[in-house]
């Protein structure tokens, strides 16, 4: 799981078609986390030769009580990550190791974690992760320049954010038993007032927020299909609102989009409780993976778990939900009977929308 540099142009046609097995039983009777089982039929890709597994889990920071995960590390979760030939997450904080120099900007919540959490990641079994969310940058340009200084070899890599538009709208690539996968990050949320996108010249986010940057995350997709067909195109998205279930209008139209553009698999995060999963044509879509490593107090917002993706060169991949339950601001695996109710529940989350 070493990365290559990102390549800058990759992309994929990616055919995931999914069906919700009846896993659902076998879970619940097997008394497994394993969750629900999705069946996804995806075509054979020149260049691909290898089944890769993926995970991809929420919002994680180090601020109240997830700070422990500095000391503690993520336990049973850290090791489904680890298992993953790529794994990836939302970084949701800034990196500093010092405050000296640093202003908040002027909003509720500001985040900052110590740049060692990079580390306590990989350790983990992060290969990469988004900085393109509503606390990229919390403590301004500064802060993010601290952020993008605390990148390195021996660390996740990182998406979503830059010195410039470029560098933000960036992918980061690795290549796994021979097979590429593909990894862009953006942010559709951004809080009123806070000029945080990337420009030519100025330091910021990629995001979904402008027309312009819309249109600069579609073409990067199509061009990492067209550009590395066998890769598995993976795009994490900012998107949604806080407390809501139910997938939004927008968060449908950027699923769709990007469905159409070729990405292999949509995730999303932002409203800090669980969103359906289901699939778009051949894409798999996540509206929310919900909160991860974080200070959640309340039972829906405590709620969250690891998406697994089995993807074979050709035939059925296999999509499993591991439910776990943050605890003191660190996920948990859930297991035997309750696990297989936090299943069921996550496989019933569209009833409704």
């Amino acid at each position: 799981m070493i990365p290559a540099r990102p390549a800058h142009r990759p992309r994929r046609t990616a055919a995931v078609v999914v069906a919700v097995l009846g896993a659902l039983a076998t879970a619940s009777a097997a008394g497994c986390s394993r969750g629900v089982t999705a069946q996804v039929a995806a075509p054979a890709a020149a260049g691909a030769s290898a089944t890769l597994h993926l995970a991809l889990a929420g919002d994680t920071g180090a601020e109240g009580a997830s700070a422990r995960v500095l000391t503690d590390g993520m336990g049973s979760v850290g090791a489904v990550l680890e298992r993953a030939d790529v794994a990836f997450l939302n970084l949701e904080t800034v990196l500093a190791d010092s405050r000296t120099g640093l202003a908040p900007q002027p909003k509720t919540y500001t985040f900052l974690a110590p740049t060692r959490l990079l580390d306590v990641l990989r350790r983990s079994g992060v290969d990469a992760v988004t900085l393109a969310n509503n606390h990229g940058l919390d403590f301004g340009r500064a802060g993010l320049t601290r952020t993008l200084a605390a990148k390195g070899p021996a660390r996740p890599g990182v998406v979503g954010a830059g010195a410039g538009q470029e560098e933000a709208f960036a992918p980061w690539r690795t290549v796994v038993k021979g097979r590429g996968v593909t990894f862009f990050g953006a942010t559709d949320v951004v809080d009123d007032g806070l000029a945080w996108a990337a420009t030519a010249g100025t330091a910021g986010l990629a995001t979904t927020k402008t027309d312009s940057g819309y249109a600069r995350l579609r073409e990067a997709v199509r061009r990492a299909r067209k550009d590395h067909p066998g890769d598995v195109v993976v795009v994490y998205l900012h998107a949604g609102v806080e407390r809501q279930v139910c997938p939004t209008r927008r968060q449908q139209q950027l699923a769709r989009d990007l469905a159409d553009d070729g990405a292999s698999v949509v995730a999303m995060s932002h409203a800090h409780v669980l969103q359906p999963f289901t699939t778009i044509g051949s894409t798999a879509v996540a509206y929310g993976l919900g909160n991860f490593v974080f200070a959640a107090r309340s039972p829906g917002t405590s709620t969250t778990g690891v998406l697994d993706l089995e993807v074979p060169p050709t035939g059925a991949p296999r999509a499993t939900w591991r439910p776990a339950r943050i605890r003191d601001g660190v996920p948990s695996l859930m297991t035997g009977a309750a696990g297989a109710a936090a299943v069921k529940a996550w496989a019933a989350l569209d009833d409704g929308c």
